[in-house]
């Protein structure tokens, strides 16, 4: 339950959505997102039909809308853009259940409150598609001047098109019939057209969706075990709605939106989380990805979803916690979009990542040359992915988290990743005589998103080759006063024309001067059939912590076969990335670090063991909960209600307090508990401000002043005697939303297991006269008997011991308590004189 709790925690956590734009032939420019909206109008419309009290029999959907409304609070402090939330139901009618939205993230508490409304709502005998789909576009009509991509419904149901309430008010404003069959039959036209005879209708369902101007987001909860009619109805209803959600474009009953299916209640916070964001324009990411630190400059924003929803969730860059933290989930919203560098992680703590949505950018650039030689048997252009900041060369996006794919025409080229120049290198086959065109998609590594870059170019024909890269393939670390070696690799951009290709090295400019470039001054030639490489060195001669910056120039010609050498254009670089220089640890600091870490590794992990321990010691979310108190009186040695009416919803209270302390409403206090033993039990306290308290469940047993009990209860019972130990009151703490027949169970089951703890009196045995009563087949010794004595012990122990009849037991009403039962026979019991006290 706790993790369907986030149903819909952070359904809707970004606003944006892609466009594909057009590219200039030299750079290949990034996705753009569309004018945001300056306000979402979003309307989530919930399932009131009798069904889900089997379906959903746990009202998660309720638990589901509340962390919903959270998240979507928490959106619009992050992003600045506001929400207009309206919050709808349908069943045998369709209705908005408030005058006005609910203003984000301004009026949260209020719209949490309203959904805990539809805890109660699941009576109606109609589920009425046609209903809630005009309640929804009547609302949107009214939305003027809203663009449709700021126009959002959530449409949350548990079954088919289903009428069988045919008195109900609304469905006379559809249709004038009145006959099952023949409403059923006409659901297609009703929302596909043409409308069928009778229809109250203006234009078809569809036909309106489309003039709201808003998109779809269907949960339809699929549960096991449907009766033949529920089937039957399924099987009308399914042509419908895929229709709707999955025909043609060109189809009139096709609308915008998505639809999911979910089998169990269980898998509802995944779909809702995940539709939501489709709706507003997010896309799925590997949450994977994150682990291996994601650039940051690809980031608009990202929303994550952890599987322990009472995990709190972080999102790191560069080890530093930004965006929104909350339990279960986290958001990431920078304002003035991705920054120019960085690595982004997430920090699951004792959890992890469920799923994760992203809104991200970047651009493709071609690198270097823009033109094929026409003689050569294949040409290859350079293209690097970037994020926002520098497109220097090297500075590219790894092959982890984007890629691309090119055509020539209509036909694919090869394409193979370059590490050396972080760059994709895109095989154009020759010889050529005319410009190819080419075709580049750049798109992100498990991503749902769509490409990043479209662009078809045209790339010129020359008569030489263009000039090579070159690029450093040794170390990018050098530590302390060291000397590294390592090769330059020389990459033909024309391959296989029968020539020979030379680079000319020149003086290198370094930063600090401290780091020293090794190379070859004279003339390096190869053919051109393949790559080459020349040796090199970089040496650092100050030990110092420091990046170290290498532009090395170099020219290039080329000599065609029997011919004379050709300059291929001016001066290049090399490509270097950054050289990370850092100084290393001596001997002495080694000893001393490496004990310090032994040190710290021993602290951290018990000190991670002892904050894990007194995290978990926390008490549930009192909001998450209500309580019911009720007087109770001791009758014969049994707890009952003093009053055995059942309870009523408005018996309901909230549960006031804290995850550390809170009130039982009936004189206990619940108290957590810290510890400084990271092993020790995961209990709280429970304690009386009057006279004895007891509790389930419970870890100490009887009535005291204090009890200790689990700290992470699903439900809980305490009863609080008076000094008179003769009548007290009854709490039962029970999750928000639990059904009034199952808190009746639950009350009923506390006052029987309490009823075994009642103080017993000590001054002697009490044992059952032979004319008590035993007519329900137990014997004396199992049901009037203290300490199970048997007869033949009682007869020899006759002159000590009294014995008097036990009380009559009183008439048990059906809401009345269980009667305890004696524990059974343990052995005989001492006599006073044997000095072993008396049971």
């Amino acid at each position: 339950m706790k993790f369907v709790r986030t149903v819909m925690a952070m359904v809707f956590l970004g606003l944006s959505s892609f466009t594909a734009i057009s590219f200039a032939p030299a750079s290949f420019a990034g996705a753009q997102t569309q004018s945001s909206c300056s306000k979402v109008e979003f309307l989530l419309m919930m399932d009131q039909s009798l069904s889900l009290q089997s379906t959903d029999s746990n009202n998660l959907r309720v638990q589901g809308a509340e962390e919903l409304i959270r998240s979507l609070s928490d959106t619009a402090k992050a992003s600045g853009e506001k929400i207009n939330l309206a919050i709808g139901g349908f069943g045998n009618d369709a209705q908005i259940y408030m005058a006005e939205e609910f203003q984000l993230p301004e009026n949260r508490t209020e719209a949490k409150t309203a959904v805990q409304r539809f805890a109660n709502l699941n009576t109606d005998l109609n589920t009425d598609y046609i209903l809630a789909l005009r309640k929804s576009s009547e609302y949107f009509a009214s939305k003027l001047g809203v663009p449709g991509k700021c126009k959002k419904l959530v449409w949350f149901t548990d079954g088919a098109y289903s009428i069988d309430n045919f008195s109900a008010p609304g469905l006379g404003t559809y249709s004038d019939s009145r006959d099952k069959r023949t409403l059923q039959s006409q659901l297609q036209a009703q929302v596909c057209g043409p409308l069928p005879m009778g229809s109250q209708l203006r234009e078809p369902l569809s036909e309106l969706i489309r003039q709201g101007g808003f998109s779809v987001q269907m949960i339809d909860l699929r549960a096991a075990g449907e009766s033949p009619q529920d089937k039957a109805e399924r099987a009308e209803t399914e042509p419908v709605i895929n229709r709707m959600f999955y025909s043609d474009i060109g189809d009139p009953c096709r609308i915008n939106g998505t639809r999911v299916q979910a089998d169990t209640a269980d898998g509802l916070a995944k779909d809702f989380f995940r539709e939501g964001q489709k709706a507003l324009g997010h896309f799925e990411l590997k949450c994977d990805l994150l682990n291996a630190g994601y650039p940051a400059s690809m980031v608009n924003s990202l929303a994550v979803q952890n599987s322990n929803p009472s995990t709190k969730t972080r999102i790191l860059l560069d080890g530093k916690a930004v965006g929104d933290e909350e339990e279960g989930f986290a958001g990431y919203y920078p304002k003035n979009g991705p920054t120019s560098a960085g690595k982004i992680e997430v920090d699951a703590g004792v959890g992890s990542l469920s799923l994760c949505f992203a809104d991200l950018r970047a651009t493709a650039v071609l690198q270097g040359n823009q033109s094929v030689f026409g003689k050569a048997k294949s040409s290859y252009l350079n293209i690097a992915v970037f994020g926002s900041g520098d497109d220097s060369p090297g500075g590219g996006v790894s092959d982890k988290f984007a890629v691309i794919d090119a055509k020539v025409g209509e036909s694919p080229v090869s394409v193979e990743w370059n590490d050396a120049s972080k760059s994709w290198r895109v095989k154009i086959d020759g010889p050529v005589s005319t410009p190819p065109e080419l075709t580049v998609n750049s798109r992100a590594v498990d991503w749902a998103g769509p490409p990043f870059t479209r662009v078809t170019s045209g790339i010129s024909v020359a008569t030489e080759p263009p000039p090579p890269q070159v690029a450093w393939t040794g170390p990018v670390t050098i530590e302390g006063k060291k000397q590294v070696s390592g090769n330059l690799q020389v990459t033909p951009a024309s391959l296989d024309t029968g020539g020979t290709l030379c680079v000319q090295l020149q003086q290198a400019k370094v930063e600090p001067t401290s780091l020293i470039v090794g190379v070859p001054l004279e003339e390096k030639c190869a053919k051109d059939d393949k790559p080459f490489t020349i040796p090199a060195t970089l040496e650092t001669t100050a030990s110092e912590n420091k990046t170290g910056k290498v532009e090395l120039p170099f020219t290039a010609t080329y000599t065609p076969e029997d011919s004379t050498p050709i300059s291929l254009g001016s001066s290049e670089n090399v490509i270097f990335s950054p050289i990370a220089m850092t100084k290393p640890l001596n001997a002495e600091s080694v000893v001393i670090v490496t004990a310090l870490f032994l040190l710290a590794s021993v602290i951290f992990t018990m000190g991670g063991l002892l904050g894990v321990t007194n995290y978990q010691l926390r008490l549930p979310d009192p909001k998450k909960f209500r309580s019911v108190t009720l007087p109770v009186s001791v009758v014969d040695g049994a707890l009952v209600r003093t009053n055995p009416e059942s309870l009523r919803m408005e018996d309901y209270e909230l549960v006031k307090g804290t995850r550390s302390s809170f009130d039982m409403g009936n004189g206990a206090l619940v108290k957590r508990r810290f510890t400084a033993n990271p092993f020790g039990a995961i209990t709280a306290r429970i304690r009386s401000k009057g006279s004895k308290v007891a509790a389930r469940p419970a870890i100490s047993k009887g009535f005291e002043k204090a009890a200790n009990i689990p700290a992470r209860f699903q439900e809980l019972g305490a009863v609080n005697l008076d000094a008179s130990g003769e009548a007290g009151v009854l709490s039962v703490v029970v999750p928000t939303g639990t059904k009034l027949e199952n808190v009746n169970r639950f009350v009923d089951r506390f006052l029987g297991d309490l009823s075994l703890q009642l103080p017993r009196e000590t001054s002697g045995p009490t044992l059952t006269s032979p004319d008590s009563d035993s007519s329900d087949g137990q014997t004396n010794a199992g049901n009037g008997s203290v300490g199970g004595v048997n007869d033949n012990a009682e007869k020899e122990r006759s002159s000590s011991v009294s014995v008097r009849p036990a009380p009559p037991r009183p008439p048990v009403s059906p809401q009345s308590a269980i009667r305890p039962v004696s524990a059974p026979p343990r052995g005989p019991t001492k006599n006073p004189g044997d000095g072993a006290p008396q049971r």
